[in-house]
């Protein structure tokens, strides 16, 4: 995926997160379906935000295009899947919806620039199809989106999307370039295993000051480690409050995806043999990983083909999001939580 034909493509350095809130994955690049079913599900969320609230409420602006309270209430439903969560949780949620809904009309606004999205003519295609079956139900597409309190904008905007997005993913998920990816980080999706120890200082506070305080902390302790002044050993079983601290801090051999939280197997499986890394944080704590040896997996990228495509479309994502951004002011109301230009979450 770095030596893309095309200049507007990316060049891909490494292999992003993979973010608790899946909110883009891409299904084997299948051929684009806009149905009317799908609009439906997402105009039924606007309509009830709008009876609840009785109003559209704005949380951010990217540009002229306003993110809707209706549109972020309907990503943190659809995670939750009728689960209750605690006021920190709804937060978190609540931001990383923001996020990606502002990213997403980054990617939209890119792909209009560079013309590699859809075209007019495709979603006046898919428009006529869409009025064609609301027809059949004795609705008129006005009364559709009045019914739903969905602007005329909205609605197209969310065609443009599911023609467009699709087609940018189609053109740059070659087989070749999966395979780079790949290979940039192999152990991401080969089955590799890391035998790794840590020390953990639990943190249950979400005061960011007690979090801070407890990683100043932890980076001490590594800055001792490196110097010599003490063994990773000796620094688990005096500082870890975790069962393995009185075995040096050994939890045995992980994969990349468990059993460990996403940000402690992400750090870890980015060190080598013998390193330690730098303060992690985790829902459970700060920690220190040392990576004791790599065991190298055998899967080809065929194999893995599932996993890599999805990471590069989430790099995709990321990455296009972010060259538009740079000319593109995006600005937040403070009616939701959202994440700052340095990563700071913003609660209302």
């Amino acid at each position: 995926m770095d030596e893309m034909r095309d200049s507007s493509a990316p060049m891909v350095r490494e292999v992003p997160s993979q973010s608790n809130l899946r909110l883009i994955v891409l299904s084997g690049l299948a051929s684009l379906c806009v149905t009317l079913s799908c609009l439906t599900t997402y105009c039924a969320a606007a309509e009830e935000d709008a009876h609840t609230d009785g109003t559209r409420v704005v949380v951010a602006t990217v540009g002229s295009i306003s993110i809707y309270k209706s549109e972020v209430d309907k990503r943190v439903t659809k995670v939750l899947r009728g689960r209750e969560a605690g006021t920190e949780a709804m937060h978190e949620l609540r931001a990383k919806a923001v996020e990606q809904l502002v990213k997403r009309q980054l990617i939209l606004l890119y792909l209009a620039n560079k013309k590699l999205g859809a075209i007019q003519a495709e979603v006046a295609l898919a428009e006529t199809r869409i009025v064609a079956e609301l027809k059949q139900q004795g609705l008129t597409l006005n009364e559709f989106l009045a019914k739903s309190k969905t602007s005329q904008s909205e609605f197209q905007r969310g065609l443009a999307w599911q023609i467009g997005w699709p087609k940018y993913l189609e053109k740059y998920s070659t087989a070749e370039n999966l395979e780079r990816f790949f290979q940039r980080q192999p152990q991401e999706f080969d089955g590799s295993r890391y035998h790794v120890a840590h020390i953990i200082w639990k943190v249950k506070s979400d005061d960011p000051q007690i979090v801070a305080d407890v990683a100043a902390k932890a980076t001490k302790v590594r800055q001792a480690i490196l110097a010599g002044d003490i063994s990773f050993t000796d620094a688990a079983k005096q500082n870890s409050q975790s069962p393995t601290a009185n075995n040096g801090g050994d939890i045995g051999w992980i994969l990349r995806h468990e059993p460990m939280p996403e940000s402690f197997s992400k750090a870890a499986f980015q060190l080598k043999e013998g390193q330690v890394s730098s303060p992690v944080a985790s829902a459970v704590g700060i920690h220190l990983i040392k990576c004791i040896k790599i065991e190298k997996g055998k899967k080809t990228w065929q194999q893995s083909r599932a996993k890599i495509t999805s990471a590069a479309t989430q790099f995709l994502f990321d990455w296009v999001a972010k060259q538009q951004l740079a000319e593109t002011k995006v600005q937040y109301t403070g009616e939701s939580s959202y994440y700052d230009e340095l990563g700071k979450r913003i609660d209302p």
